[in-house]
């Protein structure tokens, strides 16, 4: 008697923790998914980087300034006749 007793209070037990959980819980392994990934290698390294803090990946304000005013430097001297390499032999 004493164990149909155990083995129904079990059952309910069991019944009502699987009630009480949400149908869209995540269950089994984390992060398991079988789903095709159908982004571009492009992509997938994007969304890599998006996740990662940006901590020490930045450049430093003062880096950044100083590339910009040379960016809207270069624009301020006109293009040259004929583009070609330098050497510095000639």
């Amino acid at each position: 008697m004493k164990f149909k007793a155990c083995f129904l209070a079990a059952t309910v037990l069991v019944t009502f923790n699987a009630m009480a959980t949400e149908p869209e819980a995540e269950l089994g392994l984390s992060g398991v998914n079988f789903q095709p990934d159908n982004r571009t290698d492009v992509r997938k390294i994007f969304d890599q980087q998006a996740e990662q803090k940006t901590e020490g990946g930045e450049l430093s304000m003062a880096l950044y300034a100083k590339t910009q005013k040379r960016l809207a430097e270069s624009f301020d001297q006109s293009m040259p006749d004929r583009i070609g390499e330098s050497s510095s032999g000639d």
